[in-house]
């Protein structure tokens, strides 16, 4: 898969994603890629402040981006069961 890219990827428009990380680096970036091909994006973050700074930047080079922010802290098991449970109440699957 030499030539792979995102060109490859069809319509994601009845996918919800999530992603870890999605304010900064490697998480931005794939969430901006999967926002720009229609899927949910739940830009799971530990810093809400960061995390909705990053969601306008997104919106500004995707503006039909649906994209939710959620609290998450991997280091704490707390946090990923809370993320969970939140999750499941907003989210089918």
């Amino acid at each position: 898969m030499e030539n792979w890219s995102m060109k490859n990827v069809g319509s994601l428009s009845n996918k919800t994603v999530i992603v870890t990380g999605a304010n900064a680096g490697l998480g931005y970036e794939a969430t901006l890629a999967l926002a720009k091909k229609d899927a949910t994006v739940v830009m799971a973050c530990r810093n809400a402040e960061k995390a909705e700074k990053a969601k306008q930047a997104i919106l500004q080079k995707a503006p039909k981006a649906k994209l939710e922010i959620m609290t998450l802290d991997l280091s704490s098991l707390k946090s990923v069961h809370t993320f969970a449970n939140n999750f499941l109440l907003k989210h089918k699957r």
